[in-house]
């Protein structure tokens, strides 16, 4: 594991937390990877105040997934991501807001399958949440 990235594990306090930026639970470090908040490929940077911590199976793929189907909630919700690295602390009510944006855009596509004929929108995206109160 790189160093940069235990060292935001440590920062954020994720293991501690049991959830990542997004919200998304985890069972194990394993699970754990850094998402460029400004992709790479926008020109953005492999350092720390670009990088957060997401879960590999849900939260990095969802969020993937949601830049491809639906960019201006990937941007609303990379400015949320951008907030937290700032504060320096994984935000609740960040996450709230995020929680928003996710449940507008599985109402806009919960229809939609991909390319095998499945649910665009995968159970976990939607159970691997922590509970917001």
């Amino acid at each position: 594991m790189s160093r940069l990235r235990e060292r935001l594990y440590k920062e954020y306090n994720i293991e501690e937390l049991g959830y990542d930026f997004l919200g998304y639970t985890f069972e194990s470090k394993k699970e754990l990877s850094t998402h460029h908040i400004i992709p790479k490929h926008s020109g953005g940077q492999t350092k720390k105040n670009n990088l957060c911590v997401l879960n590999r199976y849900t939260s990095h793929n969802y969020i993937h997934l949601i830049e491809d189907y639906d960019y201006k909630a990937f941007i609303e919700i990379s400015k949320c991501l951008m907030e937290q690295v700032k504060l320096g602390k994984v935000s609740i009510g960040e996450i709230n807001t995020i929680f928003e944006l996710l449940q507008e855009f599985e109402h806009k596509n919960k229809n939609l399958e991909d390319r095998n004929g499945d649910p665009l929108i995968k159970p976990e995206y939607k159970t691997k949440r922590i509970i917001l109160k």
